[in-house]
């Protein structure tokens, strides 16, 4: 998710509005106007829904002194529907060598960064898988603002060495190779076979399974063996120091941690990065075990400020602690292996399902480390950012990245610490944040699955309340108005809300009250020794 806003939480800790993920709401323009490119990217085409990627495995060799990538992509999948050809994505500033599959070079044409290639006979949908490989090479796009403005980054570390990284969420992963890049398809396996000069490092997701040390260039394969998100895929390439760790979970199982940074920060990264234990065991607590066991975790130092590539997640922060005595950086895009990772949009213009969790996620933390006042503090800090320019919900069925503002990640958080505190059940509240990630693990999803999901496990139909806030840009207020000594109008603001959502007043004593409230006014009996139990987003008293 791509942010172009800066901002202050505290007079000498600044930060740069989510990334990771991050990397969605960067836009240069104020009217959503879609473009031809637009819509074939991010639109499920009959050459794209014909088929299903089972397996990615990447050759690539990355050249820092040219900042050239070359390399092929052997790409299986299986045919769901008979179809003549299939939908790729690369860049067109990239160039295609060739296409291989079915022991023959197949013929393909090129439109924006789509191609199509030709298969040499009708394909039949079945369980065999096909496969075919792309010979590509080029000067990928470079980042101009990493990761706000994706794209690949050439830097030197401090010694003068080469120091080479990937942010590409907003702008897609055929950015830098060829793939089926929407988000809907999710390749359920990954290999990266990454070349690079001799005496560097390459580090990509999942788990190291080999080495080939040559002359001139090493090689290093890395295999993940879960579903990924294309735009996930990522590498890295230094001179890096490496170290490790293991988290011990509730039931005994030992979770692998691999560093990888650079050597002159490697006494300061092995105290920094003690707090990746602490932060495990709150979201084990919260969300279950880390969703990516097998592969491991990762923390990678990077040039730019961070990224939620899964198992590998780019870390970018200087070794900082915000005020509340956390990494920003870790505690989000880690956060982001349940919210984004693990549970993941099939379309971007799901985006909130990533990023409102995943922000609401710090909030947790404070909560479950700090306690509540902290936690409220922390949400006071981050409603200051709220700007209600843009529905949380984007336009479907193309490559969206048009919000005007942040609110996917703070009124998202918003949105659910009201629902929460609406709800007033916070056994059922956390068993429902608990049973949302096993529901969708590692599958794509959309707003109305998950929304759904939610009120089956809160056992009540809120879905006219949350979508309140995802499809309109001003979200629900309200209303309260003296009508006596002892009496309260009352009512939502916004007119989907007619059926009626509770709210919770509590007196002096702890004694609850619950109303349930609409659309059009209502007076109720209701001292002013009573107030509202818990924050609501926005509240107006007239």
């Amino acid at each position: 998710m791509n942010i172009g806003i800066k901002i202050f939480l505290s007079a000498t800790y600044q930060t740069k509005i989510l990334v990771g993920c991050m990397l969605f709401l960067y836009s240069t323009t104020i009217a959503q106007t879609f473009t031809p490119e637009d819509t074939l990217k991010g639109s499920l085409t009959s050459a794209r829904l014909c088929f299903d990627v089972t397996s990615y495995h990447l050759h690539v060799k990355v050249d820092p002194e040219l900042r050239l990538v070359q390399g092929s992509n052997r790409i299986s999948f299986k045919v769901l529907e008979t179809t003549r050809q299939i939908q790729l994505d690369l860049f067109e500033n990239m160039e295609i060598d060739s296409v291989m599959g079915w022991g023959q070079q197949l013929s393909f044409r090129r439109r924006f960064g789509t191609f199509w290639v030709s298969t040499p006979k009708e394909l039949q949908p079945g369980s065999e898988v096909q496969q075919i490989e792309i010979f590509y090479k080029g000067q990928p796009l470079a980042a101009k603002n990493a990761p706000w403005e994706g794209g690949f980054v050439w830097q030197k570390d401090n010694n003068g060495f080469d120091w080479v990284g990937v942010a590409c969420q907003g702008e897609g992963a055929s950015l830098w190779y060829p793939c089926k890049d929407h988000v809907s398809d999710e390749p359920d396996s990954v290999q990266v076979s990454l070349t690079v000069p001799k005496n560097y490092t390459g580090v990509s997701n999942g788990k190291l399974a080999g080495t080939t040390f040559g002359k001139d260039w090493d090689t290093f394969l890395w295999k993940v063996t879960y579903p990924i998100n294309p735009y996930n895929v990522t590498i890295n390439v230094a001179k890096y120091a490496y170290f490790n760790d293991e988290y011990v979970a509730a039931d005994g199982t030992i979770l692998p941690l691999h560093y990888y940074v650079l050597p002159y920060n490697i006494e300061e990264a092995k105290k920094h990065f003690e707090q990746v234990k602490g932060m495990l065991k709150v979201y084990e607590e919260l969300f279950g075990k880390y969703p990516f066991w097998r592969d491991g975790y990762k923390l990678v130092e990077s040039h730019y400020w961070g990224m939620e590539h899964q198992s590998c997640v780019a870390y970018g922060n200087k070794y900082r602690n915000n005020e509340f005595g956390f990494d920003f950086i870790i505690i989000h895009e880690s956060g982001h292996e349940y919210w984004g990772n693990q549970v993941s949009m099939n379309d971007r213009a799901h985006m909130w399902i990533h990023e409102s969790f995943c922000t609401y996620t710090e909030a947790l933390f404070v909560e479950k480390t700090q306690g509540k006042d902290a936690m409220l503090r922390y949400l006071d800090k981050q409603k200051k950012l709220i700007k209600n320019k843009s529905p949380l919900l984007g336009d479907r069925g193309i490559a969206y990245n048009y919000w005007q503002d942040s609110d996917i990640y703070y009124r998202g958080t918003w949105m659910l610490h009201t629902l929460r505190n609406m709800l007033n059940d916070d056994d059922r509240w956390f068993a429902m944040l608990k049973a949302l990630p096993t529901q969708f693990a590692h599958k794509t999803t959309d707003s109305e699955a998950v929304v759904d999901f939610m009120c089956n496990q809160l056992g009540k139909p809120w879905q006219s309340f949350i979508f309140a806030y995802l499809t309109d840009k001003n979200p629900p207020l309200l209303d309260m108005k003296p009508m006596g000594k002892d009496s309260l109008a009352i009512r939502w603001n916004n007119p989907a809300l007619q059926a009626g959502y509770p709210i919770i007043f509590k007196n002096k004593a702890g004694e609850l009250k619950r109303l349930e409230v609409k659309h059009d006014w209502q007076t109720f009996y209701l001292p002013k020794t009573w107030k509202l139990a818990g924050e609501l987003m926005y509240v107006r008293e007239k």
